[in-house]
């Protein structure tokens, strides 16, 4: 379910959930062969997991933990293996975070801003992204169930129905999937995109679906509800997939449209109009030193002109709350060489806050000009202040 849900977005959860539960794999043989081949494998795939996300880093510290705590083992072999795992893991994602540290003065930016204090307004970065990626109440369950956690849950509760009445226990592999996904839900539990961050648990879930539904003595109804409740992402494919642009299957709406072309345009929404950006930009229409403001945007895929986020979570270049007025903003871009601001008209998004969009509103009707426009999305040079 993993890789049918993510495989038509613009996510690397896919390869974070591949590589972990590669590791997790290799973990569970070294567990029970004790040979450091499997245990090097594991490190290196906890690695390759940590090189995808910032996150990914949180289970190689927790399996080392693991390996050091293995029981059954003498302290010195124990310490040994912990310190061959960790080396081996962060040397495959180290240059990523060092790059990191060099260019912000802090491994994970933002996050840890209390003991790497950093550049580009970190701290700030973190306290918004906490306020605004926590659960809140009222609970929204559309918010809740966006990464389809139903996938992972209901045939797990089928599953756990059909052992209760068989009378078996979880496969051990299983148990050490959740034990090992137990410490990880903790961390990343507070946000809205815990989902996300647990992809590799739904491998996991994957495995003990298909134990339940091959378990000898098992109903065959349980059977077959357990494999269609996980399988069911499969059904609800549509063109939005990239599963159909890999296949070259054409549109039966638009048979003359390249299916790279319509994937790209229904799995990105500003990819039409950064297309029109593109062209622009290549006919010398936007300027020479051309820098575009993505407000409140933070997607910038297939944008072949010098941009800066301006999404409130992910940047600390713009504190739009201590800004004064759209002159104030607008001398602010100055400092940043931004010379175009590209703004959604729809609604405004969970990131991005009213007076923040208040803001931005009063620059572009003192200071803007409108170049280009494409549904709810528009382009706006900035003029000289």
């Amino acid at each position: 379910p993993a890789l049918v849900w993510f495989a038509g977005t613009p996510r690397a959860e896919a390869w974070r959930a591949l590589y972990h539960f590669l590791a997790l794999e290799g973990l569970w043989r070294w567990r029970r062969s004790g040979r450091r081949p499997d245990l090097i494998r594991a490190s290196l795939m906890a690695g390759l997991g940590a090189c995808v996300k910032l996150w990914g880093v949180i289970p190689v510290l927790l399996w080392a933990l693991w390996v050091a705590s293995r029981r059954g083992l003498p302290a010195g072999r124990r310490g040994r293996e912990a310190a061959a795992f960790l080396a081996t893991a962060l040397s495959i994602c180290s240059p990523w975070y060092l790059k990191t540290w060099l260019g912000t003065g802090n491994p994970v930016w933002p996050f840890l801003s209390g003991l790497f204090p950093g550049d580009w307004g970190a701290a700030a970065v973190v306290a918004r992204n906490i306020e605004f990626g926590r659960w809140r109440w009222p609970f929204d369950w559309a918010i809740a169930r966006r990464y389809a956690p139903e996938a992972l849950l209901l045939p797990l509760a089928i599953s756990a129905v059909q052992r209760r009445l068989l009378r078996k226990p979880w496969p051990a592999f299983i148990l050490f999937g959740a034990a090992a996904a137990a410490p990880f839900a903790l961390c990343v539990g507070w946000s809205v995109e815990a989902w996300r961050y647990m992809a590799v648990w739904y491998a996991v879930a994957a495995v003990g679906i298909a134990a339940a539904a091959t378990e000898t003595g098992a109903s065959r109804s349980l059977r077959w509800a357990a494999l269609l409740s996980a399988a069911w992402p499969v059904f609800g494919l549509t063109q939005n997939n990239e599963l159909f642009f890999l296949l070259r299957v054409r549109s039966e709406r638009s048979p003359e449209a390249s299916p790279r072309e319509l994937f790209l345009e229904r799995t990105l929404p500003r990819y039409a109009f950064y297309r029109d950006i593109n062209a622009l930009a290549a006919r010398g229409a936007l300027g020479p030193g051309a820098r575009i403001l993505l407000a409140p945007e933070n997607e910038a895929y297939y944008l072949d002109v010098d941009y800066l986020w301006g999404d409130q979570i992910y940047q600390g270049l713009i504190d739009f709350e201590r800004l004064g007025d759209g002159t104030a903003l607008r001398r602010r871009l100055g400092e940043l060489g931004v010379t175009h601001v590209l703004i959604s008209r729809g609604e405004v998004p969970f990131s991005f806050t009213p007076r923040a969009r208040l803001l931005l509103d009063g620059c572009l009707s003192s200071h803007g000009r409108l170049v280009a426009e494409r549904g709810a999305y528009a382009l706006y040079r900035l003029m000289k202040a």
